[in-house]
């Protein structure tokens, strides 16, 4: 199986995109972004439609994020499609972490995980896609 590779980037509401070629995405959230509930309802149905139909990975650096309150969590939440298969973050040992932490524990049933190393993070992605693709004929 060939090496993913990034076939296409964006600048959007919530940072720098980079799509893979295995349908892993990973945000680079802006610095000092604050993601409040219009910055989620808008930031996300701009993402899934950059990275198109079809099951996704997403891996968050919110490492240089600003505020997020209630209400941006919430937004983000319900503006997630059903083809995301899971979010991973990339954080700080500080308030970043927090911030992910407080996020998965509210997502309900969508997979999650904390990394604090970006190669960590794209190694799980990566391997995460992998295990959601159907079997080759």
């Amino acid at each position: 199986m060939p090496e993913p590779h990034i076939t296409n980037t964006f600048d959007g509401f919530f940072g720098q995109c980079s799509l893979f070629s295995d349908r892993v995405v990973l945000v680079r959230l802006n610095e000092g972004l604050n993601l409040d509930a219009d910055v989620g309802r808008r930031g996300i149905p701009e993402l899934e439609a950059f990275i198109g139909p079809g099951p996704y990975v997403a891996i968050v650096d919110g490492r240089r994020i600003g505020y997020v309150p209630k209400g941006g969590r919430e937004a983000v939440r319900q503006s997630i499609g059903s083809h995301r298969i899971a979010t991973g973050f990339i954080v700080n040992k500080d308030s970043s972490q927090m911030l992910a932490d407080r996020f998965l524990n509210e997502a309900g049933p969508l997979e999650g995980a904390v990394f604090t190393s970006e190669d960590e993070a794209l190694a799980w992605a990566h391997h995460r896609i992998g295990a959601a693709a159907p079997p080759s004929a």
